[in-house]
């Protein structure tokens, strides 16, 4: 049996008596042994709230929704499915009308939309010992135009005129492809460059302190995968606490992120990329990126810049390939 089984064993109530007994007299001789034992003891007490939390909330929406079940329809409402069954029934009879029209329609008036032609209408050509009769008659030498040979030159040239200047025109301004192609590449290198951030959990220390254990509550949230309500928590951290408040700050940020919400994490990343800390040049990067997500061109190139300009900055390489994967793109 390891240390952690055999705390949870005796928390639990399962071990032996003489066992149970000769286990707190250690503990109360060894400070370690002691706060491990706290911190068990500690962590079944948040696992407890978080369990009431999540049950008071399932009651809550059982009640509404039995409420809802309960509730009688009011006479508005039956009268207003009234009316709907009225308008399906109107609906049916209209389209039965329209059929029974269809079919006792007269068939002499069907017979008009009939547009082959009849035999009186075909024009029939007769043989000619002239060779050139069979195809040109005289309404037919009335009808063709006869065109000059220098009007058809000018003409042909005007013609050749307006294909070199369009094909001009379509080399001098690009198309709207490039345009399109944007938001297409932007989706493509965020995808390359982003990698999932890692939050930052505490370790559950039985402290006190009024940030410190918000912090731990929200890293209970995060390990649970339950990134909303571990921001709840992280919200709450207040500035005072400097170091606990940048830990929050660069976290709640980091959710975001991780749940797709890159517009919520841009307050928080640049928050963090305008202060000086440990997070700074991290924010910064993870913001360049989630403007890319976003399309916003302006932003993620200044950004961009500004890592570039920076020597030894820990993403330069990168951003560096992600420069020139851009220009790549759009050229």
């Amino acid at each position: 049996m390891t240390l952690d089984e055999k705390i949870e064993a005796y928390l639990d109530g399962k071990l032996p008596d003489e066992e149970a007994k000769s286990f707190a007299i250690q503990i109360d001789s060894d400070t370690s042994l002691a706060e491990q034992v706290a911190m068990h003891r500690l962590e079944r007490e948040l696992m407890d709230v978080i369990l009431m939390d999540d049950l008071n909330e399932n009651i809550q929406e059982w009640k509404k929704e039995k409420q809802q079940q309960s509730q009688p329809k009011t006479p508005e409402k039956q009268l207003k499915n009234l009316w709907q069954l009225l308008v399906i029934i109107l609906i049916l009879i209209l389209g039965l009308l329209l059929v029974l029209f269809l079919i006792r329609r007269n068939p002499e008036e069907i017979s008009d939309f009939d547009t082959t032609p009849t035999s009186s209408q075909v024009p029939i050509t007769t043989p000619s010992n002239d060779p050139f009769s069979a195809v040109l008659t005289d309404s037919s030498l009335n009808s063709v135009p006869i065109k000059d040979n220098n009007t058809q030159d000018q003409n042909d040239k005007t013609e050749d005129s307006d294909a070199n200047t369009s094909d001009e025109n379509s080399k001098s301004s690009p198309g709207p492809v490039a345009q399109l192609d944007r938001p297409l590449l932007e989706g493509k290198l965020y995808d390359k460059y982003s990698t999932s951030p890692q939050p930052i959990t505490t370790i559950v220390r039985g402290s006190n302190n009024q940030s410190t254990l918000l912090l731990d509550s929200a890293s209970v949230y995060i390990n649970n995968n339950n990134y909303q309500k571990a921001i709840e928590f992280l919200k709450e951290v207040e500035a005072q606490e400097e170091e606990n408040y940048l830990i929050a700050r660069f976290n709640i940020a980091n959710l975001y992120y991780l749940e797709g919400e890159h517009q919520k994490a841009i307050p928080f990343y640049m928050e963090m990329s305008n202060r000086e800390s440990i997070y700074q040049q991290t924010a910064q990067w993870r913001l360049l990126l989630s403007y890319l997500k976003l399309h916003q061109q302006n932003n993620y190139r200044s950004l961009l810049n500004q890592i570039l300009q920076t020597p030894g900055h820990p993403f330069l390489t990168r951003a560096k390939q992600l420069a020139d994967d851009l220009e790549g793109g759009s050229s």
